[in-house]
């Protein structure tokens, strides 16, 4: 590959594509853990969804304990193998406190949504 001068540069620079294909080779890893980690996520969320079936009309306990442990391990992979701790803790405080409002803000709006239809 040839090196191209920039304007008003002196130095030779990579062509762009090449800088591209270097970052996206660094990234591979990156997305092949995001990606494992998802299929096995939800694989996870449907063996214990077979294994722990939800009632009618109640919580799905099944798939709320795999997304809390799913994000208990990306914490520990994340910040705890990092030699963090305290950011650990925080990070899985703040992800947990996160995940019930996010869960309480569905179950508002999904009560809401179905009493709307119910009283038409």
């Amino acid at each position: 590959m040839r090196s191209q001068l920039r304007a008003g540069e002196g130095k030779p620079q990579m062509p762009e594509a090449t800088v591209w294909r270097r970052r996206a080779r660094r990234e591979l890893p990156v997305l092949a853990a995001v990606a494992t980690g998802g299929a096995l996520g939800a694989l996870s969320r449907y063996g214990v969804a077979r294994a722990w079936p939800r009632q009618p009309g109640g919580f799905p306990w099944a798939t709320f304990a795999i997304n809390v442990s799913g994000c208990l391990a990306i914490v520990e992979t994340e910040h705890l193998l990092a030699y963090h701790p305290v950011t650990a803790l925080a990070y899985l405080a703040g992800t947990a406190a996160a995940a019930l409002v996010a869960v309480q803000t569905g179950v508002v709006a999904t009560r809401s949504l179905t009493l709307r239809r119910e009283t038409r």
